[in-house]
Parts: C-alpha cells; sequence; structure tokens
C-alpha cells in the first residue's frame, strides 16, 4: 500500500506522530513529530486511520461504549501449518481436493472461545484464541506459554500439533476487550472523518473489520472527491454517518453473548448460514452495486420505519434472538457432519448473484432477498419449537414476532409466512437430527 500511495504522488512518511489538529474555514493544521522534529501542514481534509489509537475520537470526545467483551491472543509460526496432516482419515485427506485444505481459515469452536488457523500469503500461519471472559478468564491465556496449557486442555489436537512448533514462533500478541464503539464517522463542514478501527470495530469472527473498512473508506473518499469538486456535502456526511452507524448496531447482535453458543454444533451451523446468508443478501450486495453513496438508495432503504432496511435489521435481531433462545434445550453432540453452504440453493443464489448489476431494480432485488430469508427464519424457527416445544412443524410463524419461549399466540397474527418446499429442502442440509454420518 506504502509503495502504491506513492506511486499516485501521494508524500508517504513513516515513523510520524500526529500531535495536534487544529481545524479551519478554509483549511486546518496538522502538527505532528518526524524524525524527532515537530512540523506543521495544512490540509484541507483531515483523515484518521490512526487505528486504536483513535486521535480524533479522544480530541473531538465522541467514543461510545461496546457491550461485546471478549479478548484475544495470536502468534505467527514460521512455515506451512497444513492441518490435512492433523488426521488420519484419508476421508478428511481427500476432500477436498488433495493439499487445498491448508489454504483455507480453519476454527475450532467450543463454548465461549474459537481458535484460529490461518494461512499468511508470506507461507507462514497465524495461530490465534478469542474467548468470552465470562467463560475463559484473559489471565488463563494471556502469555504463550499460558496459550499453550489452554490449548493442551480445551484443543488437545491443536496442542498436540502446535507445541511442536515452538522454536518456529515469531512473535505473540495480545488484545484485551478489543472490540469498540464511535458516536461519529464524517463532518462534512469541518471536513474531516475517521476510517477503520479508528472508529469502531466488532470481532474477528467473519472478519467484519475488512467489510467496515471497505465501506468506510468508500464513503470518506466519496464525500473528499464531492467537496473538492465544489460540491457542499454536509448533508451527505450526516446520511453516510447514519447508514455507517446504523449497520455497525446491526452487526452488534451478531456477536454480543453469541460466544456462549459456540460449543454447539447445531445451533452454530444454523447461526454461521444465516449469518452469510444476510451478508450475501443485502449489505454485500448493495456495497458491488454502489448503493451506499446513492442518496435515493439509502432513503429508499433506510428513511422510514417500514423501510426494506429497517425490516432486514429487525429480521435479524429476531434470529440473534431465536439462536440464545435455543441454547437451553440443545445439548446434542454431532460428529462427522458436514454441511457446504453451495447445497443450499438460496445460498448459492445469493452468492452467485452478488456482482449482478440490478440498476433502477435494485431496491426489487433486496426486497426479494429479504423475503427469501422471511422463508429461511420461519422454517428455521418450526424446526426448533418443534425438537424443543413439540409444536407442530406447519404452525403459523411471523418472523418479525416469532418467539420460542411463547412459540403459538403470537405467530397467528400479522404476517404468517407459508412453508416453501425448497427451503425446506435447504433447511434439510443444515439440520443434523435425523441425517447420517458424513465425512
Amino acid at each position: 500500500m506504502a509503495e502504491k500511495t506513492q506511486e499516485y504522488g501521494t508524500e508517504f512518511l513513516l515513523d510520524a506522530m500526529v500531535k495536534d489538529v487544529e481545524f479551519g474555514k478554509d483549511l486546518s493544521t496538522v502538527t505532528y513529530t518526524h524524525k524527532g522534529e515537530e512540523v506543521k501542514a495544512t490540509c484541507r481534509w483531515v483523515s484518521d486511520a490512526t487505528s486504536r489509537h483513535s486521535f480524533l475520537k479522544r480530541k473531538l470526545g465522541f467514543q461510545k461504549p461496546m457491550e461485546h467483551h471478549v479478548n484475544a491472543v495470536w502468534w505467527r509460526l514460521k512455515g506451512v501449518i497444513d492441518i490435512t496432516d492433523w488426521s488420519q482419515s484419508e476421508e478428511w485427506k481427500n476432500y477436498p481436493e488433495v493439499k487445498l485444505r491448508y489454504l483455507s481459515t480453519v476454527h475450532f469452536l467450543d463454548k465461549g472461545y474459537w481458535v484460529w488457523v490461518i494461512p499468511l500469503g508470506t507461507k507462514n500461519t497465524s495461530i490465534g484464541i478469542v474467548a468470552d471472559p465470562a467463560v475463559h478468564p484473559f489471565e488463563t491465556f494471556d502469555t504463550y506459554e499460558k496459550s499453550l496449557e489452554w490449548l493442551k486442555f480445551h484443543e488437545p489436537l491443536c496442542y498436540k500439533m502446535l507445541e511442536p512448533e515452538t522454536p518456529n514462533k515469531m512473535d505473540f500478541k495480545i488484545l484485551k476487550h478489543f472490540a469498540h464503539h464511535t458516536g461519529r464517522l464524517y463532518d462534512g463542514g469541518m471536513r474531516w472523518g475517521v476510517t477503520g478501527e479508528a472508529g469502531a470495530f466488532l470481532d474477528p469472527f467473519y472478519s467484519p473489520g475488512s467489510d467496515f473498512i471497505a465501506m468506510n473508506n468508500t464513503w470518506l473518499s466519496d464525500l473528499i472527491l464531492r467537496e473538492m469538486s465544489g460540491e457542499d456535502v454536509q448533508f451527505r456526511a450526516e446520511i453516510y454517518e447514519q447508514t455507517h452507524l446504523g449497520l455497525v448496531e446491526s452487526w452488534i447482535p451478531i456477536y454480543q453473548d453469541k460466544y456462549l453458543l459456540m460449543g454447539s454444533a447445531q445451533i452454530m451451523t444454523a447461526k454461521i448460514l444465516w449469518d452469510w446468508a444476510i451478508y450475501w443478501a443485502v449489505p454485500a450486495l448493495l456495497f458491488t452495486n454502489n448503493a451506499f453513496t446513492d442518496l435515493r438508495m439509502l432513503k429508499n432503504l433506510f428513511a422510514s420505519e417500514n423501510a426494506l432496511g429497517h425490516k432486514f435489521r429487525k429480521l435479524h435481531e429476531q434470529m440473534q434472538k431465536l439462536f440464545l433462545a435455543w441454547l437451553p434445550f440443545e445439548n446434542q453432540i454431532f460428529e462427522r457432519k458436514f454441511v457446504d453452504p453451495i447445497d443450499l440453493s438460496y445460498m448459492l443464489d445469493f452468492q452467485t448473484t452478488i456482482t449482478t448489476q440490478h440498476g433502477d431494480k435494485l431496491l426489487d432485488k433486496v426486497g426479494e432477498n429479504i423475503a427469501i430469508l422471511e422463508k429461511v427464519a420461519a422454517e428455521i424457527f418450526r424446526r426448533v419449537s418443534h425438537q424443543a416445544k413439540g409444536t407442530s412443524l406447519d404452525m403459523a410463524v411471523n418472523p418479525y414476532t416469532m418467539d420460542l419461549n411463547n412459540p403459538m399466540p403470537e405467530h397467528n397474527e400479522g404476517l404468517n409466512v407459508p412453508r416453501d418446499e425448497k427451503i425446506i429442502k435447504d433447511v434439510d442440509v443444515l439440520w443434523f437430527y435425523g441425517q447420517k454420518q458424513t465425512a
């Protein structure tokens, strides 16, 4: 990135530390130190990419608490760690295609934690432990030695395969209570913006930080380019900020309290596939169709309480509540189960149409995708309620009011999503009860 920005003619300084920013009517002044000297530079826009240092957040006082208390440690090992070799099963070794598994990010999950094994482009391997302190106190794995002992108890196979790699350890990092929020993001009048972890960060699971950086930079770049061309961007900045903060708020329920679910194969399979589905069906589709910088589209999506954007958020939040409500009723241990998301027809459709350009019909496509998500949510609820409460699989379900603790009365009022044979078959794929074991 350093080389690329310099190709564009950017003055790029390493080892510089910003000390202050003074905002002016026409130009702002940034004070920084470089090689021991204090330097002042004037600019029309200030972009804060200071990561967790969050310079503008602290200077202007728009910190905001994030009630997602999770900690992480990670380290790099020199060389490739191929988990294909972690099993003696020929089925495991030969699926997928031989010697391709090491290219994947692999997660090991159990109650309150997940462990990652990630191949790096440098031909080295990243190992990480992410855990809810309510289940796994941070002091039990906050050093490399403690992490190995923690793995020895909770993930003995990981310990067995990784402990001998200790001489290849390149580094060790820790991050306590890594999730953080922000009250502001853009100001078109004062001409500043924050991007990346200088704003908000949720969780490394699914790597949403990368998505928000992409959206963040899209909005901030659009504001800068428009303003530099003479456009008054103050109103546009307010809309972008509301949209951005709304997306962060809607994504928080994906993670908050959900580490408690990671010990359930059935719940987490349903949840992961739901989380992927909503991501592919709406925000990814909007991004590839350049909708996040289209004020007319944003207005249609979020202007009223009945708009599709708010409807989507409510449906998503109801499903996250369902996953938590399901936990007390789910204690079955499943072995050797495998679900390919592309085996679900709606997942395949969401994935293959992400980059399709819909033009003036984009809002219609979003509506169609939400209607499919309603059917998926209703069908999953029917299965869960039938398993937990003995209710009929043909019960009426309103996915916006469904409540596992009171499954019947509310589902006979308002929207009733009918059963769909295609969706029934898709949910069969992710529903482990009654299935035979697979590789």
